[in-house]
């Protein structure tokens, strides 16, 4: 090249601020001073060679939102989907920190914008959920039960973030339906909003029990907030169903 000369001086010092080779020698074969100086300040912020050689580097992350080389954390700056760019960059440097750069916990976080077509809910998804429910291995259903429009009234903002909460609570990967089904089997009730908000709450209760999360949904159809506790603690003393739905709408 022409500038060969100010294009290795420009490599040397890449690597001697600590910046992996390959991006380094990736940025010096660049055609002018100015592209190699953009590509390896991009690359200190987290970039990798590849997209860093754009002519926009500075459509890439500011700094320190990404680890070097995360391709998954790039994505979160270059793809069309992403509406919430800072919330999908924080979503996967908080995965990559627990499991590893570029990892396929971390592209979890790409499912919530890959389905999810808002701004507000990718950005639950993706700040309040996916990393949160890593140690349960239930992040799907953020992008899917809690992200599907006839389970959160059209995706309303309190009731996505409530069936987080329960999703998160529930902290279970052979439990979390529970949540599913006390949204699905309280959404036609006069009393919903009081019925799953009970319904939630009797799920919470039994985060550490053997008892299963039919002793709450099960009871969540009776016509009264205080009919549907009284059933569920029935359930839990050892009860019948059948005896316990009716002894709760005793009055």
């Amino acid at each position: 090249m022409p500038d060969a000369a100010a294009a290795r001086a420009s490599c040397v010092d890449c690597l001697a601020s600590g910046v992996y080779a390959q991006y380094c020698y990736g940025c010096a074969k660049l055609a002018t001073p100015q592209a190699r100086t953009g590509c390896v300040e991009c690359v200190k912020r987290g970039g990798v060679a590849e997209f860093c050689a754009t002519p926009t580097p500075d459509a890439l992350p500011p700094d320190r939102d990404c680890f070097h080389g995360s391709y998954a954390c790039i994505s979160c700056y270059t793809q069309p989907e992403v509406k919430n760019r800072t919330a999908c960059a924080r979503c996967v440097k908080e995965m990559e920190s627990r499991t590893g750069t570029n990892s396929d916990k971390a592209y979890q976080c790409h499912q919530c914008f890959l389905k999810i077509d808002d701004r507000v809910t990718q950005g639950i998804c993706m700040d309040e959920c996916v990393p949160a429910t890593l140690p349960s291995g239930t992040y799907t259903e953020c992008y899917g039960m809690c992200a599907n429009p006839d389970l959160t009234a059209g995706r309303n903002p309190a009731r996505v973030r409530e069936c987080v909460d329960c999703l998160i609570a529930v902290n279970s990967s052979s439990n979390f339906y529970g949540c599913d089904q006390c949204i699905r089997s309280t959404n036609d009730l006069p009393n919903a909003a009081e019925a799953r908000a009970e319904c939630i709450g009797c799920l919470k209760t039994l985060v550490g029990t053997s008892w299963p999360p039919q002793y709450c949904f099960s009871c969540a159809r009776l016509p009264s907030v205080q009919a549907q506790s009284d059933c569920a603690e029935c359930l839990k003393k050892g009860g019948d169903f059948n005896v316990c739905t009716k002894a709760a709408t005793i009055t």
